[in-house]
């Protein structure tokens, strides 16, 4: 007697997307963050309350940011934690950058893509906002954006 034939409903390529990561693109600016969903299209943006950037830096105080960013993936209706899918984050500062970032401005930028739930961070530094076909070029292959 043969085992009887696996359908599609049970085999991985149909249970693939699951896991699946998402990839946002988010844009900083001084006290405001907006954030495109790739995949979708959807954006969200918020102002802070309280403020968390400072007279010469657009990342001041790093606790309202990342509050702020965590509210803005909710928003999205996006999961974080152990057993959801994994998020691929382009991070892009938009204002207070003239000269480029400083080593401290890219790191707290990054932590702040993995403390809202992004597995995968990458940072761009540009003055100008990227379309979505561009940040989705950028997120599969940083190299190419540098």
């Amino acid at each position: 007697m043969q085992p009887p034939a696996c359908s599609s409903a049970y085999g991985f390529s149909d249970i693939w997307p699951v896991f699946k990561s998402t990839r946002l693109y988010l844009k900083v600016f001084v006290n405001r963050m907006e954030l495109i969903n790739l995949e979708t299209g959807e954006q969200f943006a918020l102002d802070a309350d309280p403020p968390f950037s400072g007279k010469r830096q657009a990342l001041a105080d790093f606790n309202a940011a990342e509050i702020l960013l965590r509210q803005l993936v909710r928003n999205a209706g996006l999961r974080t934690g152990f057993l959801a899918p994994g998020m691929r984050m382009l991070v892009h500062q938009l204002e207070r950058c003239e000269g480029g970032l400083s080593q401290l401005e890219l790191r707290g930028l990054r932590d702040l893509g993995n403390m809202a739930g992004a597995r995968i961070v990458h940072m761009i530094e540009r003055n100008s906002a990227l379309s979505r076909e561009e940040a989705i070029t950028a997120i599969s292959d940083p190299a190419a954006c540098r």
